[in-house]
């Protein structure tokens, strides 16, 4: 019989706009870890960040492997305010008001996000085959 973690298993979807975002691959990066330090994780690895030229998908995208799991977020710049989506999958707690905080540098607006529960516990749908 297999144990039951004890670990958390969240997993924060966001999105919202903003209207300084950045720009320059070096400022996603370095915006990532002062996201990881605000959430009281570590990196395992550092930050990547690419920009993208596809019409439609224009902008930057940013991530990190942390140690208890990653952070990903991309920023849509064709469109005035900018839009983003931010997705953190942790084993440890969200602190969300340190999420948004660390998002204020890009003026943010319209954040909206969800917090799913990926744990054993969860409600899951099975496999309709």
């Amino acid at each position: 019989m297999r144990k039951q973690s004890s670990l958390i298993h969240n997993h924060l979807i966001m999105k919202g706009q903003c209207f300084s975002p950045p720009m320059k691959t070096a400022t996603a990066r370095t915006w990532m870890i002062g996201v990881v330090e605000s959430q009281n994780m570590s990196l395992l690895a550092e930050p990547i960040a690419k920009y993208s030229q596809a019409p439609g998908n224009r902008g930057i995208t940013v991530m990190a492997l942390i140690t208890t799991s990653h952070v990903v977020a991309h920023f849509w710049d064709e469109v005035i305010p900018t839009e983003f989506q931010l997705d953190l999958y942790s084993c440890a707690p969200i602190r969300v008001g340190e999420l948004v905080n660390s998002l204020s540098v890009f003026q943010p607006t319209n954040i909206k996000y969800k917090i799913i529960d990926r744990s054993d516990n969860a409600n899951y749908c099975s496999n309709p085959d």
